[in-house]
């Protein structure tokens, strides 16, 4: 067995950035399993794994441009990928254009921030509620909970908070449902790309280190 140091140097940028891109392959590829799975049996939970993969994607392209932009020797080893790999790479950095770089940079503030008063922005988080309330005239207000053996409360979920949060990424970018499911799409899509291209990332720097990682079976009894 091997341990980080000895796999990844500390004093090797493509090391540090491989470290980087497999956080936040690992991330991103957790929600959207999680964002599955709950839209396959309607829970409630799926427009707030939604709203998290649109975070962790929004940081993780982030990140990979600023590692590119700073490192030749991270350009070099991207630059020696696999063909299928520097394609979805081609996915993941036109992003921002297709989505809009206002948009995007909303999108990246709003995903994980909750609104709340603020004089640093001309609209601030707690108008932005506001007015994104204003357009929720066919949302209900459903509360779903569930309780322990003993009779005591173990679970909530507030759908229509878990839905509002996802419609503050996006709005007033998105005013409407066809608007923001195309908006969604397309962070779905580079989502995906980059989860592959994360795999991709990894595989290609530990195919010149055999023997590096451990291979564990996975306990496929949870999520």
């Amino acid at each position: 067995m091997k341990y980080i140091p000895e796999v990844f140097s500390p004093e090797d940028e493509v090391a540090r950035f491989v470290l980087a891109m497999t956080m936040a392959g690992g991330d991103i590829d957790r929600t959207l399993r999680l964002a599955a799975q709950a839209y396959a049996v309607d829970s409630p939970d799926a427009t707030s794994y939604v709203r998290w993969t649109t975070g962790f994607f929004f940081e993780a392209q982030l990140a990979l441009r600023a590692y590119e932009q700073t490192y030749p020797e991270v350009r070099n080893f991207l630059a020696a990928l696999p063909a299928d790999a520097r394609e979805r790479l081609k996915v993941v950095r036109g992003f921002e254009q297709r989505l809009g770089g206002d948009l995007a940079e909303h999108a990246r503030n709003y995903a994980f921030h909750f609104p709340h008063p603020s004089r640093r922005h001309a609209l601030d988080g707690d108008t932005l509620l506001g007015r994104a309330v204003e357009h929720q005239t066919d949302e209900p207000v459903v509360v779903s909970a569930g309780v322990n053996a003993e009779g005591e409360l173990a679970e909530v979920h507030y759908a229509f908070a878990n839905g509002l949060s996802l419609v503050l990424a996006f709005w007033p970018f998105a005013e409407d449902d066809a608007e923001l499911g195309r908006q969604q799409a397309l962070v779905r899509d580079a989502a995906l790309a980059f989860r592959a291209c994360a795999h991709e990332i990894l595989n290609a720097y530990l195919d010149s280190r055999p023997g590096s990682v451990s291979i564990r079976p996975l306990d496929t009894g949870g999520a």
